[in-house]
This record gives C-alpha cells, sequence and structure tokens, in this order.
C-alpha cells in the first residue's frame, strides 16, 4: 500500500542517517528522496540533506555525473550502447518535479 511504501522510504532515510554512509554513496538517494511526492519523506530527506550539505563536494566530478545521468536519463541514442542494454537497465529522464 502507499503507507507501506512511504514508511519503507522514511526507513532508508533514517537508515542514512544513522549508517554515517559517506556522503558520495548518500546524496544521489537524498536529493532524489527530496523531491517525493509524500511531504514526510521529502522533509526528512531535505533535513538530511541540509545537514549534509557542507560536507558534500558538489564540486566533486561523481556526484556531477550521478546527478547529470538522473536528470537526463542513460538511454543512449544511435550507439552500440543502446542496443546492448536491457530494458530494466534504461532509465529514462527524470519528471519535471526533480528537476
Amino acid at each position: 500500500t502507499a503507507e507501506q511504501l512511504e514508511q519503507s522510504k522514511l526507513g532508508i532515510i533514517k537508515l542514512i542517517e544513522v549508517a554515517e554512509m559517506p556522503e558520495l554513496e548518500t546524496v544521489l538517494h537524498l536529493v532524489l528522496a527530496s523531491s517525493d511526492t509524500h511531504h514526510s519523506v521529502a522533509t526528512a530527506a531535505d533535513m538530511e540533506l541540509k545537514s549534509r550539505q557542507s560536507a558534500v563536494d558538489w564540486n566533486n566530478a561523481v556526484v556531477i555525473s550521478k546527478l547529470y545521468k538522473v536528470y537526463l536519463g542513460d538511454i543512449p541514442l544511435k550507439s552500440k550502447e543502446g542496443s546492448s542494454l536491457k530494458p530494466e537497465f534504461k532509465r529514462e529522464p527524470v519528471s519535471t518535479r526533480v528537476k
């Protein structure tokens, strides 16, 4: 149900808070969760993102690459990689809400 999904998302955010995972591993998840349609999930992710903001190197090439990959999607047009990717691994560009 929707409530279970919301609670699962909140649980993942709480895990990120207490597990002290590296910022490089968690920043993308927090950015995406901060645009969730559930207010409680978006607020929790936004608060955790704000608390980690000073520790995140926003100019790091890995962080930027991950953010662009989600923003633009990873379906290459007219390339050999596009034909070899299985459909379940192809990602469409993010929705307007995240942009």
